[in-house]
C-alpha cells in the first residue's frame, strides 16, 4: 500500500512535475510517476501536450531578454511619464 502511494501522483503534482520535465530538471522518479499519473489522468494528459507544444514553440521563437541597462532605461523614463 505505501508503495502505490509513493507511485501515485495527484494532479497538482503532476503539474510541477510535468513544467519540471519540460525543463530537464525532474528526476527520474518524477518522471515515471509522471507518465504513470498521465496514462491515467485524461486532464493533466491535456495539460502535459499543451505544455510540451508551448515549450516547443517558446524555443523555436529563439526569445531573448532584454538588458538590465535596458530596463532600467525604460523604467526611469516611463517614471519621468507617469510623474508628468
Amino acid at each position: 500500500m505505501k508503495l502505490l502511494k509513493k507511485l501515485f501522483i495527484d494532479c497538482e503534482t503532476s503539474a510541477l512535475y510535468c513544467d519540471k520535465a519540460q525543463y530537464n530538471e525532474a528526476t527520474s522518479m518524477e518522471k515515471f510517476q509522471l507518465k504513470l499519473h498521465i496514462v491515467i489522468c485524461k486532464i493533466c494528459r491535456s495539460h502535459s501536450i499543451k505544455n510540451t507544444k508551448l515549450t516547443k514553440a517558446c524555443n523555436k521563437a529563439n526569445l531573448a531578454k532584454m538588458p538590465e541597462t535596458d530596463k532600467a532605461a525604460l523604467k526611469s523614463k516611463l517614471e519621468k511619464e507617469i510623474g508628468n
